[in-house]
């Protein structure tokens, strides 16, 4: 990668979670991403530009992302200095997206988890998230991890009504919620739970996820 090159590390109360290491020529910056984060363009399919980032040696902190035909779709390339336990990839990822658009909710608008993968709003399921890592070598640690998003922002899968287990945010009273600000949200949360980690351990994300989850999934 041309242009200069910076190492940044994720500090949580003085401990290095991630070496974030990034070259400029190809950052967008029309994202205000937190440092450590560097958005890139994600093309039609921004999980699978990622995953084969990843497997090339991408730089960690890369975040592949498409915000056109009314949906935010973004991938994350972690670089992880420890084993990660199993899921904690994919809380991290709910945690964050929960908290970014509990704060772009209209009042009294609910906002659920919908373990493992899923997010809705007022019932209605809005996004999806999905993980993929590199095998853990010898040390127990892989080489890399991905977190992948996928948010109907203005465009449901479906004629409004015609699926009330589906809806976007639009529908759900947001707004003109631009997709660029959505994952400017959910990155900076995304750090705030990565401090969780490294100071309360994997079980403190779980019991995280479990209390944000819907009503009917946490009795199921």
């Amino acid at each position: 990668m041309h242009g200069s090159v910076a190492n940044i590390y994720f500090m949580c109360h003085g401990c290095s979670i991630l070496r974030l290491s990034y070259g400029d020529a190809l950052i967008d910056q029309s994202l205000a991403l937190p440092p450590g984060f560097h958005a890139l363009p994600g093309g039609d399919d921004a999980w699978n530009t990622a995953i084969r980032a990843a497997m090339a040696g991408a730089e960690p902190g890369s975040v592949f992302w498409d915000g056109t035909h009314g949906h935010c779709r973004a991938a994350f390339v972690f670089a992880p200095d420890r084993p990660l336990a199993a899921g904690l990839v994919l809380d991290l990822g709910a945690l964050a997206l929960f908290d970014a658009i509990a704060v772009l909710a209209p009042p009294q608008v609910p906002v659920h988890l919908l373990p493992p993968d899923g997010l809705a709003v007022d019932g209605g399921r809005v996004a999806t998230m999905r993980t993929a890592e590199a095998p853990a070598g010898a040390d127990g640690v892989p080489e890399w991890a991905v977190l992948g998003i996928d948010v109907a922002v203005s465009s449901g899968t479906a004629a409004p009504g015609e699926t009330p287990d589906q809806t976007c945010l639009m529908e759900e009273g947001f707004g003109d919620v631009a997709p660029a600000d959505l994952l400017t949200h959910m990155s900076r949360h995304l750090l705030g739970w990565l401090d969780v980690w490294r100071e309360d351990g994997a079980v403190a994300l779980t019991r995280a996820v479990a209390e944000r989850a819907a009503p009917a999934v946490v009795a199921a």
